[in-house]
């Protein structure tokens, strides 16, 4: 409480002293004077303590608090994971998830309806972590819902796990065909391979007139699910154009040396484009053997490569090795939409970099299953399923999120070229 002081301050007449002659005078005696002197000190002490007394009340008043008729409601707790590879040699993308991720969770909390708590699992991208961790997750009873895996070879060892025992998860990142067939409790908010190796075989034959590939597959334990599950679309959709697939070779993620591909390439004389399903830094690697042995042959990766391309570092690595080089982004971090520039400029706030296009699609899962949280119509994982299903026409970053019936999304990617170092999105 604060105290308020009241000072009172008494203003009393006297007597008026007299002059005579310049000389003062005392005042007439007056023999009723002190009792009079009395009676106004009296009147003047009553008048004192009413005033006090007034005080005091408007200071009780004051500092009393009438009770609100309305409450506040209190924000509805509940506790979700983020699952990943957050070290290991995926550890770029999962930091990406994570990043997400807890932004997302900040800025639901922030609205005051949902208090979400979290729960990190690394998974390294290794199968058998993914399990592990997965039946983890499934077992802490509280856990209303997941974000991530980012890799398909992940998502493909555990969603039975999640799926058999109704734990809804939304993937930001995992592409292939397969997951489509893991059950209704899985979701993911990238499109699909089956989208994606259409688009860039059209692309190739059906655009830049190419009509001989060659098609590298990244086979390490990590990357294989994702590399082999779009070379096939690519493959086959290449294949049914009218294109011809002539190559058909491996190589494993942290491999520099790519001789070997190359002199097989070079050997036939005849491959005009290059497949490369895999992830950034190999297509800057397979484009330096390239221009070694002199040739100018279009190389053409999937989101994994451009990912790299629009944080920059397949530039970084390339250089201009890389000049024309095509992959496709389901997010351009120029795009000049404004709530897609504020996010950016949050994502930099936080974590010092402009955010990849994993980060972007791990904040949208999280603000997707906080919603369904909030919507669901009880506090289970079921209701929470339902709600996920549900969602029509949410407004993501720069993007809108439907789910069909598989629980996927039809978002189309976005073809990029590096240019000039630098890249553009292609019309």
């Amino acid at each position: 409480m604060t105290g308020i002081s009241t000072s009172v301050t008494l203003f009393v007449d006297m007597p008026d002293q007299t002059t005579q002659g310049g000389t003062t005078l005392p005042p007439t005696a007056d023999p009723n004077a002190n009792k009079k002197d009395s009676s106004l000190s009296i009147i003047l002490v009553i008048i004192a303590f009413i005033i006090l007394a007034i005080g005091a009340v408007v200071v009780y008043l004051g500092n009393s608090k009438t009770p609100s008729t309305t409450s506040t409601p209190k924000a509805l707790k509940a506790k979700v994971a983020i699952y990943g590879p957050l070290t290991g040699s995926n550890a770029d993308y999962g930091v990406e998830l994570r990043n997400g991720s807890i932004l997302a969770i900040r800025d639901i909390n922030a609205a005051g309806k949902l208090d979400l708590t979290w729960v990190e699992r690394d998974e390294k991208s290794d199968n058998d972590l993914a399990k592990k961790y997965a039946q983890e997750l499934v077992d802490d009873k509280e856990v209303l819902g997941v974000v991530g895996p980012v890799t398909s070879g992940s998502m493909l060892a555990a969603g039975s796990i999640f799926q058999d025992n109704t734990l809804p998860i939304i993937s930001p990142s995992a592409t292939n065909p397969k997951i489509s067939t893991l059950g209704d409790y899985i979701f993911r908010v990238v499109p699909t391979d089956d989208l994606q190796g259409k688009e860039l075989a059209s692309l190739a034959y059906t655009d830049l007139k190419l009509k001989r590939s060659a098609t590298l597959v990244d086979i390490d334990s990590n990357s294989q699910a994702y590399s082999q599950g779009l070379a096939d679309v690519i493959n086959t959709e290449f294949t049914r154009l009218g294109g011809t697939v002539a190559i058909k070779d491996t190589y494993k993620k942290g491999d520099k040396d790519f001789a070997k591909q190359v002199g097989a390439i070079k050997k036939d004389g005849k491959i005009d484009v290059i497949f490369i399903p895999g992830y950034s830094d190999e297509a800057a690697y397979l484009s330096q053997e390239l221009q070694k042995e002199g040739l100018t042959i279009q190389v053409i990766g999937g989101d994994g490569v451009g990912e790299g391309v629009t944080n920059g570092k397949v530039i970084q690595l390339g250089g201009k090795t890389v000049e024309g080089l095509i992959a496709t982004t389901v997010f351009d971090p120029n795009n000049p939409d404004s709530k897609v520039q504020s996010f950016i400029k949050t994502y930099k706030a936080n974590f010092g970099k402009t955010p990849s296009w994993v980060a972007v699609l791990s904040y949208d899962a999280m603000q997707v299953l906080g919603s369904a949280i909030l919507n669901a119509s009880s506090q289970t994982r079921a209701s929470v399923k339902d709600a996920i299903e549900k969602a029509s026409s949410f407004q993501g970053i720069g993007r809108t999120i439907t789910f069909d019936k598989n629980g996927d999304v039809s978002t189309p990617f976005l073809k990029l070229a590096i240019k000039n170092g630098s890249y553009e999105i292609l019309k």
